[in-house]
């Protein structure tokens, strides 16, 4: 695995900006949740793709009986293939209208249509029926005719826990793989008690220690599920290759470098790329920080190569 650090070039006043803006939001958020005010949080998290992305078509349609958002860019670079994107949220919030604007972004960016859907949240259903959503998902789409090789899967955070988790489990029953994989700034390890969860608690703009501890408890049954389903302990060889994008920010910094250190261990042929003084959720941030459009631009890059 190719690894790519990547300096900061934005001012630094303005993240200082944008940081205060969306920290609030998300420390409301926070709140809301940990009072048991779910629809609440969620409908918060929503407002984030409020912005429709010129250039590109949206529309709602089902996948596999959920609800479902496909995206499609004006002039596609192969109409065959597709994105299959698994939306961030800590399995508890996020939709297909809070990740629209992320998505489209991608679309518009790499040429390539996606779809996003509303796969089942915890607490009210617990981990792994996220997984098993993904599964229903990803095989519907065989069925209406889309190639495995043509298929991408990808997310963002919890998001792109499902994506490595579901690749384990096509491997594990000996399913065909999607062509490439992308994880951005993904959950690894639930039960985790890294350094950056302290150290960059204050820093990270979407995500704080004490709302990734509470995402878990809430998604898994127990201390031993979290264990249990540690992407650190897992054996990751022999998977499709996969881009991982992570920032040093983050919350998760030091349990992505894990992940990293893992995927290059087991010789994964994908990339990995460290952005300096970026935090979770970063890519929402584009035409407002320069490194929001470089990283979905070596998405593209990396998808269609």
């Amino acid at each position: 695995m190719e690894i790519i650090n990547y300096k900061c070039e934005s001012n630094g006043l303005l993240r200082f900006i944008l940081h205060a803006f969306f920290r609030k939001i998300t420390n409301k958020s926070y709140r809301l949740t940990k009072k048991g005010n779910y629809q609440k949080s969620r409908k918060l998290m929503d407002k984030f793709g409020f912005s429709n992305v010129k250039n590109i078509t949206y529309k709602k349609t089902t996948l596999s009986n959920f609800n479902a958002l496909l995206i499609t860019p004006q002039k596609e670079l192969n109409p065959k293939r597709i994105i299959l994107f698994f939306h961030g949220g800590g399995f508890v919030l996020g939709s297909c209208k809070s990740h629209k604007s992320l998505v489209a972004n991608i679309v518009k960016t790499s040429k390539t249509k996606a779809i996003l859907f509303d796969y089942r949240l915890a607490p009210e259903h617990k981990f792994p029926a996220q997984i098993d959503d993904a599964k229903n998902t990803y095989f519907t789409l065989i069925e209406e005719g889309y190639l495995p090789e043509n298929i991408i899967i990808m997310g963002d955070s919890a998001g792109g826990n499902m994506t490595l988790n579901f690749l384990l489990y096509l491997k594990n029953k000996q399913k065909p793989f999607p062509n490439k994989a992308v994880c951005l700034f993904p959950v690894c390890d639930p039960a985790s008690t890294k350094d950056s969860l302290i150290r960059n608690n204050k820093k990270d703009s979407f995500l704080s220690g004490e709302f990734k501890n509470l995402f878990s408890d809430l998604t898994f049954k127990n201390v031993e599920d979290q264990k249990k389903y540690n992407l650190l302990n897992q054996n990751l060889e022999n998977l499709p290759p996969i881009l991982v994008q992570i920032g040093t920010y983050d919350v998760l910094y030091d349990e992505n470098i894990e992940l990293i250190n893992v995927l290059k261990k087991a010789k994964n042929t994908g990339k990995a790329e460290i952005w300096d003084k970026m935090t979770h959720g970063w890519h929402g941030f584009k035409g407002i920080l320069k490194e929001s459009q470089m990283a979905i631009n070596n998405i593209h890059q990396f998808i269609n190569n």
